[in-house]
């Protein structure tokens, strides 16, 4: 995949990017108790089943699968989607343009999927990304062909090093923004009218894009002063549904077909369905999920306003992306790399709780570096990444990331006589990373108690022996912290960017620590 002309150019395009948060002196805090919109499920849970007496399923039918002739389709569409040069004639040596189309969520995450491709080897060479996100810039924003909104998007496709000619697949993720919605189903009838106009225009803008990817919105229940909060995103998912369904079922205004008349649309199908019922109805994570597939939203996923996505957030949707343009059929043959079979993925633990953690290549790592086996006993199945981190767990991953095999230097401690982690207590204790969980002298540590990212900052500037200052006051939070100092360290080290969203003012060092965190710490001190 070409990345070498786009990069800094996406970043900045996120970065700069129009955001639909209300005023910071009005706005408020995302409302974490919502953990659980009683009477939604996931359309794909919902299968045949009803909502307000019409049908689930992504599908025709309740069906999460595409139907046979619509799939046959597809793929001869897909089988057509090839390197071109500038003037859109075949060439090996030419590009395959991918773009989005939508809002500034639209932006934030498929700029993190931009960071995750280009790392990946599985991706062609061949595949260029642009990020047509556009904060601000709900779906009327882009009814007329002849709107700035088009003519960004172009710009974008050229600063990215492409021609609009070389533009074959779009993924697209464009909510409505009607203040006033009308009730379900006539405003999602109104939304999916709107969104076939809009893929009519893909097309007329883009005239070899071939297929197009629908994704409708995530779960939005934490959200504050907003448009979409639930059941709209919910429901948004059935304007979506019913806008497959009318190409599915042959409507004129979407024909994707040479063979049955003039193509005025890109072929459609669904993108990843990212939408979860939040934590699920026992509003914990990692129990009772949002979906039947473990997919859960935290609060912790989004940004203040509980409808942007914070860094977790984002990551989640991209590992989601990514998934789906490496495993559909109809992607594998033009983004993966020759020779990389379709589904085929990096990921080598065995844990079957970390597909949707934005820390699984993080948790991947520390399986394999013999620092994690996991948090059930054999066959170690779970991870358990939600799960919040013990001074005794601490202990253990940080004398296996440092390979302490020394005794520990005798029973340090009065309290760990009965933990599991005894031996690794003391290691760290012996080479002065813990000086226990009290003051002097210093008998007790805790094993049971929660590590606070505050006492991670500390743990881990020992463990380095980070000496430095720390690079100066980074954080707005950590004042008359104990562990400040501590705290600038790992972040002048690289280890930690805070605990917020840019400008990553806050570190939050009272906080308790994941698993799925301390795994991130530890691949960024010792990976």
């Amino acid at each position: 995949m070409r990345f070498s002309r786009i990069p800094s150019t996406l970043l900045a395009l996120v970065v700069g990017l129009v955001s639909w948060t209300v005023p910071a002196d009005t706005a408020q805090a995302a409302i974490c108790s919502n953990g659980y919109i009683s009477g939604l499920t996931a359309l794909p849970d919902l299968g045949v089943g009803s909502y307000q007496g019409l049908q689930g399923g992504l599908y025709p039918g309740g069906s999460n699968s595409i139907p046979a002739g619509h799939a046959a389709l597809g793929l001869g569409l897909a089988s057509q989607v090839q390197p071109l040069d500038a003037a859109g004639n075949p060439d090996p040596a030419g590009q395959i343009a991918l773009v989005s189309i939508g809002v500034s969520n639209t932006a934030q995450d498929f700029g993190a999927f931009v960071s995750l491709a280009s790392g990946d080897s599985r991706v062609s060479p061949s595949v260029v990304l642009v990020n047509g996100g556009i904060g601000g810039e709900p779906i009327d924003f882009w009814l007329d062909p002849a709107a700035p909104t088009w003519a960004e998007v172009e710009s974008r496709v050229g600063t990215a090093g492409a021609t609009l000619a070389q533009v074959q697949v779009a993924w697209v993720l464009l909510p409505d923004r009607n203040p006033f919605p009308l009730s379900f189903p006539t405003e999602q009838w109104s939304y999916r009218d709107k969104l076939e106009i809009v893929l009519r225009n893909l097309k007329s803008q883009f005239p070899n894009v071939r297929l197009a990817y629908l994704t409708s919105l995530y779960y939005t229940g934490y959200g504050v002063d907003h448009p979409d909060i639930e059941p709209i995103a919910f429901e948004e998912g059935f304007g979506v549904k019913w806008t497959i369904e009318d190409q599915i079922e042959g409507a004129g205004n979407l024909n994707a077909n040479a063979g049955t008349g003039p193509v005025v649309a890109p072929w459609l199908a669904w993108g990843p369905y990212v939408w979860a019922n939040g934590l699920g109805p026992d509003e914990a994570p990692g129990g009772q999920a949002g979906r039947a597939d473990g997919l859960e939203w935290l609060c912790a996923d989004y940004e203040d306003d509980g409808i942007h996505p914070s860094t977790s957030g984002e990551a989640k949707n991209a590992a989601m992306l990514l998934a789906h343009f490496t495993s559909a059929p109809t992607a594998c043959p033009w983004f993966l790399a020759a020779g990389v079979a379709c589904g085929s993925g990096p990921i080598t633990t065995g844990f079957v709780d970390i597909a949707f953690s934005p820390f699984a290549a993080d948790i991947i790592w520390l399986a394999d570096q013999g620092i994690t086996n996991g948090c059930k006993p054999a066959p170690n199945a779970l991870f358990c990444p939600e799960g919040l981190v013990t001074r005794g767990e601490m202990a253990a991953f940080l004398s296996r990331a440092l390979n302490l095999v020394n005794n520990g230097g005798g029973d340090l401690f009065t309290d760990d006589d009965n933990s599991i982690f005894e031996n690794d207590i003391d290691k760290i204790a012996t080479a002065g990373i813990t000086t226990g969980c009290q003051p002097p002298p210093n008998a007790l540590f805790c094993p049971e108690g929660l590590v606070t990212r505050g006492e991670m900052a500390a743990f881990l500037s020992r463990a380095l022996n980070l000496m430095n200052d720390g690079g100066g006051d980074l954080f707005t939070d950590d004042h008359g912290s104990v562990f400040e100092t501590d705290i600038d360290r790992i972040a002048a080290a690289g280890i930690t960017f805070g605990c917020a969203p840019p400008p990553n003012a806050r570190f939050c060092p009272t906080e308790f620590v994941t698993r799925g965190q301390m795994a991130a710490f530890l691949h960024r001190a010792f990976g």
